[in-house]
């Protein structure tokens, strides 16, 4: 199986693939194969949205394309955190995804207090009455195929119902 992981960080260039390291390592010593997605961040250049979002596509056309020998990409999954698992739910389309704490209603999450919720509004360019439009289509919307967990503690990305589409 493959493991294509997209980290979290709120979206800024300050939090790297290097954030991930840890996780990819345990994986693929538990036998994943792993790609680990870096993409554009908030603060460089085509960073934000749509710009991360399509780096996230290109980086899962790119590991098709190579084909790697001896890795079984019929059993694909991507992954993300927080951040990233807002990047991995939109960018699965037919690939079955999980997220890790992710942020999944965008527009809610924007018009919390928090640093990471200030840079919601960074990465989708404009606050939410400017933007409405881009803020739904920036929302995923989980398929059945794909798993959230969310933990109870968490004060970045709170496990509340409004997180998460109706049927959740």
């Amino acid at each position: 199986a493959v493991v294509a992981f997209v980290h979290g960080g709120c979206w800024l260039r300050e939090y790297s693939i290097e954030h991930s390291h840890a996780l990819a390592t345990g994986l693929n010593q538990a036998g994943y194969a792993v790609w680990n997605i870096e993409y554009r961040r908030v603060g460089e250049t085509g960073g934000g949205w749509p710009g991360s979002l399509e780096d996230i596509r290109t980086a899962l056309a790119q590991l098709q394309s190579l084909d790697p020998p001896g890795v079984d990409l019929d059993r694909l999954v991507l992954a993300g955190h927080s951040a990233g698992g807002h990047l991995a739910l939109l960018a699965a389309d037919t690939t079955p995804a999980v997220g890790l704490a992710p942020i999944i209603d965008i527009a809610d999450y924007a018009q919390g207090s928090g640093s990471c919720n200030a840079a919601a509004v960074q990465f989708m360019g404009a606050e939410l009455v400017a933007a409405a439009a881009q803020y739904r289509v920036a929302t995923p919307l989980p398929g059945p195929n794909d798993r959230v967990l969310m933990g109870t503690r968490d004060t970045i990305v709170p496990a509340r119902d409004q997180y998460l589409p109706a049927g959740y």
